[in-house]
């Protein structure tokens, strides 16, 4: 499995590559406000990216979500296009996503759709049972009224 130090230097490098205006460690490093010297060691995969070199990469590359600087571009792509549905489309889409996973592989773990790093409408989706939506909630109770204490006089 590919590291993310590596991941990383990859997609940096193919950003710049298709970004003319950011094709060099200097241009970059200028653009996104960081060294020369990070942006070389972050391509050669010998250093990882903090959180604000991550951002500053993603500003300079005209990435809104810095998140997505570690995505492959059809990760980003479903992301993208996801964020655009509305429920009863993502519903369908996942109704068919749990079909042809179920048909493709019965026997396999379905823990891919834990939600544990997933968007939290994903993530609540793949916990629904198939008869559910994602609109549905599960009824509250009024916190109001366990709140209520009996008031007792004084006297």
């Amino acid at each position: 499995m590919e590291s993310l130090r590596h991941r990383l230097a990859r997609i940096v490098q193919a950003y710049m590559d298709t970004v003319p205006r950011l094709d060099s460690q200097i241009k970059m490093s200028k653009e996104a406000r960081v060294a020369q010297s990070t942006v070389q060691r972050i391509l050669a995969g010998t250093q990882g990216a903090t959180i604000d070199v991550l951002e500053k990469l993603a500003t300079a590359f005209g990435v809104k979500n810095p998140q997505y600087m570690l995505l492959e571009r059809d990760e980003v792509e479903l992301l993208t296009l996801w964020s655009r549905m509305g429920i009863e489309e993502k519903n369908t889409v996942l109704g068919f996503m749990r079909i042809k996973h179920q048909a493709n592989e019965p026997a396999q773990d379905q823990t891919f759709l834990s939600g544990a790093l997933l968007p939290p409408d994903i993530g609540r989706a793949s916990k629904l049972d198939s008869g559910q939506s994602l609109n549905q909630t599960t009824p509250k109770s009024n916190d109001k009224q366990r709140q209520k204490k009996p008031r007792t006089e004084k006297r």
